[in-house]
């Protein structure tokens, strides 16, 4: 489990446990692979319509187990601060978006949109990324006041574990990108 790569599983524990990330470094070097395999020129824009992380798990052989399952487990902002305070934000997506990783048991996964965090992170220079750029995947809490205002917050205090499929398993995460080449 100390492997960058998760193999068969990606493991999720809430509170002070395992908490997935991607690196933006890496996910960047893919979407620069992904840009040059659609061979346009340096003038063209690409605009991302959708960009959405499914994450996939299978049904635990003991149905008890789906009581410890999140919610929803969405993308993450981790900012790790000079006196060692850690901190989670969701992705501004959540706001305006049905996909805030919200589990779909039929279907068995979770789906993240992570629109705007990857048309960012395609016009971002790589210098300039740092760790603050990670996505981590946590529980999302949506809370709401008196006046009907909406929050979204990560959520680190209630418990919560599951395995999902890693990246060698037979139902690896995907990402999912719906764009268009803006020619100018």
């Amino acid at each position: 489990m100390g492997d960058k790569t998760p193999g068969e599983t990606l493991y999720f524990e809430s509170l002070g446990g395992v908490k997935p990330y991607c690196s933006a470094q890496s996910i960047k070097t893919l979407l620069n692979e992904w840009i040059e395999t659609l061979d346009v020129d340096p003038t063209t824009t690409i605009a991302l319509s959708r960009a959405s992380l499914d994450f996939h798990y299978e049904v635990p052989e003991n149905y008890d187990e789906f009581d410890y399952f999140p919610g929803s487990l969405t993308a993450s902002y981790h900012e790790c601060r000079a006196d060692s305070t850690q901190y989670f934000y969701p992705l501004p997506e959540v706001q305006y978006n049905v996909n805030i990783g919200t589990r779909n048991p039929s279907l068995r996964k979770y789906t993240c949109d992570i629109t705007s965090y990857l048309q960012d992170l395609i016009d971002k220079p790589e210098e300039e990324l740092t760790g603050n750029d990670d996505l981590w995947l946590m529980p999302l809490l949506i809370s709401e006041d008196s006046y009907a205002n909406t929050y979204y917050t990560c959520n680190p205090t209630i418990y919560r574990y599951i395995k999902l499929n890693g990246s060698t398993s037979n139902n690896p995460p995907t990402l999912n990108i719906a764009y268009t080449l803006v020619h100018e």
